[in-house]
């Protein structure tokens, strides 16, 4: 059987080699990068590519069944050898189950809940920057309108997250948001306010959006992770 590390097993099933370890941890194994991989692993990470999924290509599925078959087609070692490596070298075995707190911080319930804060706070600066904008005269009015486009333009990035969780449409909402808290803060509207304002509006537009767009990308991923 080829011997596997996590590069050449990742290059093989044609996936990234980021989420190849992500898909390792979540089946409880702590492999350290470029270490050899035991047979148990490669044969459980390439059973889980070879089935059929949507967001996974055909030539993975392929490459997964190839491994599989090498795998089981492999001649066992002579009982000598193998006896001689078990006391020479300890067995990697998987790691023991996370803890509450560790499982806590990795799931999508928290993911989805810090992601939903983020949306509301960029929810103000939006929904001020449409009220500003608005031809309508009644300033109540005006508030409610800002405060639906608020609303749309936020849950529309959510849902786009859930459905798509493309990275070019998550850097582009991202760049939006960036430019709405701009826009709300609007440094340039003062002639006499100095540079030192204009670098504090931009870096907390720039990490509001960065916050949203780091959040959106983690919980992109582990929605795909989920199904491996």
């Amino acid at each position: 059987m080829v011997s596997y590390t996590d590069e050449r097993l990742s290059a093989d099933l044609g996936i990234d080699i980021g989420t190849l370890r992500k898909a390792m941890s979540r089946k409880g194994f702590d492999v350290e990068k470029g270490e050899l991989l035991e047979k148990e692993v490669v044969e459980v990470i390439a059973e889980a590519y070879s089935r059929p999924h949507a967001k996974r290509g055909e030539e993975t599925e392929m490459a997964a069944k190839k491994i599989l078959s090498d795998i089981r087609e492999a001649n066992v070692a002579p009982i000598a050898i193998v006896e001689k490596k078990e006391r020479n070298a300890p067995v990697k075995k998987p790691s023991e189950k996370r803890s509450r707190i560790d499982d806590f911080f990795r799931s999508r319930v928290l993911l989805f809940s810090v992601f939903l804060l983020a949306l509301f706070f960029q929810m103000e600066h939006s929904a001020l920057v449409a009220a500003k904008v608005s031809q309508l005269n009644n300033e109540v009015l005006r508030i409610i309108s800002g405060v639906v486009f608020a609303i749309a333009v936020q849950f529309t990035g959510l849902i786009m997250t859930i459905h798509s969780g493309r990275k070019a449409y998550l850097i582009g909402f991202a760049l939006v948001e960036f430019l709405t808290n701009m826009l709300y803060y609007a440094p340039w509207s003062e002639p006499s306010i100095t540079y030192d304002i204009w670098a504090i509006d931009i870096i907390i537009s720039a990490a509001i959006a960065f916050t949203i767009l780091s959040y959106a990308e983690l919980f992109a991923a582990s929605k795909t992770n989920d199904h491996v």
